[in-house]
């Protein structure tokens, strides 16, 4: 067995409980979901009532029962990072509702907290920066383990973590962990 994908999720298991905050209440669900469209991505819906793109790519629903794995096609995440080498994967993990993410090129988390906002973001040793993703306020950690997590507020007490593990390639984190975090951002409500 290769430890190296054991190593990653752990790293970022590590950096997405190391950022939280206050725990959330819930079970963490798979929700089924149904690609559509002629688009090569197509459009994720939920039938848990989450939010999920519309027609036109906004969001729908409320954060309270969204489900993780609907705030990215998998095409969107296989473009952004690589072929994915096994199905997203729902959880939960230091009181977030998470799916996780395994490309070939790193692994990544997006983690739904209901009870905490972006005042909850902890450094814990990393350096933590304020930053925009569309128009909404977010937090970037850089993390001492090469891990970066991009944190968007939903409201003052809710947001959206997308955290990206290091590297195999020695790509910088932030940036793509950025990239993930635009493409999840339109889906927010």
């Amino acid at each position: 067995m290769n430890p190296r994908p054991s190593l990653a999720l752990l790293l970022t298991a590590l950096l997405a409980v190391t950022a939280c905050g206050d725990p959330v209440s819930g079970a963490a669900r798979r929700a089924s979901t149904t690609t559509t469209g002629g688009t090569p991505g197509g459009v994720t819906t939920s039938p848990s009532g989450g939010v999920s793109p519309s027609p036109s790519g906004g969001p729908t629903g409320s954060l309270d029962t969204t489900d993780p794995c609907a705030l990215i096609t998998r095409a969107e995440a296989e473009q952004a990072l690589g072929p994915l080498r096994k199905e997203p994967k729902a959880g939960e993990l230091g009181g977030a509702r998470t799916c996780s993410f395994a490309p070939r090129t790193a692994t990544f988390l997006i983690g739904i907290r209901t009870t905490v906002g972006l005042a909850g973001v902890q450094p814990d040793g990393g350096v933590l920066s304020d930053v925009t993703i569309g128009d909404r306020p977010a937090k970037e950690l850089l993390g001492v383990t090469r891990s970066c997590g991009v944190y968007l507020g939903v409201s003052d007490s809710s947001r959206v973590d997308v955290v990206l593990n290091a590297t195999s390639s020695g790509e910088e984190p932030c940036p793509l962990a950025r990239r993930i975090a635009e493409l999840v951002e339109p889906r927010l409500p």
